[in-house]
Parts: structure tokens; sequence; C-alpha cells
């Protein structure tokens, strides 16, 4: 699934950005498209705590919350391509910065030529490094359909009611599946702590191995079973 967020305050331009997007998914013939078009920063920030993941978004930056909504989707979708919209008015220092690492600009007034050209160029360069980054992704489907999380960006693996669950800093996603069999398609540096768990080494803050515990670099606490201790002991040190 690609999901796109459009924020705009003009309803004409949103409309009309929204139009080209759609045009670009049906001619694309991949996946489905889910599409977030919203005109305020409030609107915004529901779509984005909404989406499971949002693959594009193009953002009026000239006002009304545009560039925390920018940086908010930028932090929360690292893989996002992002594409601003501006006009003079705005001082490029305002948008050109880490926190957003934009990956284009439609400079007011848009012009439907350049606005065309440059949706289709965005996509286009997304996909290609989708697919190229495949190898450094988790891939699954659910009732949202086909599902990619970078695994930078997994925290944990857990069996929960007949689910894995994916825990990420911000929200948790599942899928139906099994840790047995999940346990042998993870990398390396994904290891087995729990029955219920399979956890990332690199998001480790700390093991108690006296306790039992394992501490993750957002706060979140799992429980550490004798079974696996020496395979955790292994893999943090």
């Amino acid at each position: 699934m690609i999901s796109v967020l459009i924020f705009s305050s003009f309803e004409a331009e949103l409309k009309n950005i929204t139009n080209q997007y759609r045009s670009i998914a049906a001619d694309s013939g991949n996946d489905e498209w889910s599409f977030f078009s919203v005109r305020t920063g409030t609107e915004a920030d529901k779509a984005i705590n909404t989406a499971i993941n949002i693959d594009i978004a193009c953002i009026d930056v000239t006002g009304n919350g545009g560039i925390v909504t920018a940086e908010l989707v930028r932090k929360k979708f690292r893989s996002c391509a992002v594409v601003l919209i501006t006009d003079e008015s705005v001082s490029p220092l305002t948008y050109i910065r880490p926190s957003i690492l934009a990956s284009s600009l439609l400079m007011r007034p848009l012009r439907q030529e350049r606005v065309c050209t440059t949706l289709r160029e965005v996509y286009e360069v997304y996909m290609r490094d989708r697919q190229d980054n495949d190898d450094d992704s988790f891939l699954f489907e659910n009732r949202d359909g086909r599902q990619i999380i970078p695994y930078s960006s997994i925290f944990y693996f857990e069996a929960r009611e007949k689910k894995i669950v994916i825990g990420t800093e911000f929200e948790e996603l599942n899928f139906y599946g099994t840790l047995d069999t999940l346990e042998g398609q993870l990398p390396e540096d994904f290891v087995r702590c729990h029955r219920s768990f399979i956890v990332s080494v690199k998001k480790i803050s700390s093991v108690k191995f006296s306790s039992n515990t394992i501490k993750l670099a957002n706060g979140c606490m799992l429980p550490l079973s004798r079974t696996y201790k020496n395979a955790v002991r292994e893999a943090v040190i």
C-alpha cells in the first residue's frame, strides 16, 4: 500500500495535488493507495497519528503549522519522501534542515506542468529506493494490505493473541504469524529473549540478568527468560 499525505490550506491547491497523485496511482498499477488530504495542522496531526505509514507527503510550509507537520512526518516516517510547497516569502533556512530532509520543492505560483513532473519524479525515485532497500526492511501483510517497515525502526516482535505485534517507537503494528517462523527470517541483530519476544539488539539500552529484564532505548521493558539468557548475553557483549 502507498499512503500519501497532502497538506495545504488552499482548497483548490489541495484538490489539484490530490488529483495529480490519484492520476499517478492509476498509472502506476502498484499496490493500493490511501490518501490523507488535509487543510489544517490539527487535521494533519490526526492523519499522522492514524496512519500506519506515510510513504509520500506534500506539505505547505508557508504557514498554518506546516514546518511542524513536516518535522513530525520525518521523525515518525523516516523513509517518507517529503515534498514541500513554499513561496518567496519564506526563507529557505526555515525548511532546509536535517529535521525535514525534503525530497523536492514546489514553488508558488504553482505551474501545472511542474507540479505533475515533480510529483511523478518523486514517486518514481521513492519506489526505486524502496525496492533497493527491501533487504533492510520487514515486509508483512495485514488487513491494511502490504506493509513495509525498516528494520531500524523495529524495537521488538511480540507474540500476542495469535498475532505478531511489531513494536516501534511510536506505535504497534500486527499481523498473523508465529515467532518460531519469524525467528529464522530476521537479520542477526534480532535475538529471541523470551518465548513471546524477539528483540532488536540495537534497541537494547541495558540488560539486568539478575532480574531477567531488558530495557529498550524508548524505555520499554521486556522479559528475559533463562532459556535465552546465553543468546542475549552473547548478542550484547
